[in-house]
């Protein structure tokens, strides 16, 4: 019987997925119309993901992937 070992992580600050997405688009200097253009979205969807209005889907997550890197 193998022993299941578990790593605990525990980060000194944890931050919004919308908080990182709006780092992301400074970092890389692109707008929200962009991001929106490059992952087929309208723009008030990007805008309500980064002010955490809207959900984060798998599907919205992969797009995320593809545009900004692992």
């Amino acid at each position: 019987m193998t022993e299941q070992v578990l790593n605990q992580y525990f980060p000194e600050v944890v931050s919004c997925p919308g908080e990182s997405i709006a780092d992301l688009l400074e970092e890389r200097e692109m707008t929200q119309k962009r991001l929106a253009f490059l992952m087929n979205r309208p723009v008030k969807t990007i805008n309500e993901i980064i002010k955490g209005k809207a959900a984060i889907t798998p599907e919205t997550a992969i797009q995320l992937e593809r545009v900004f890197g692992a």
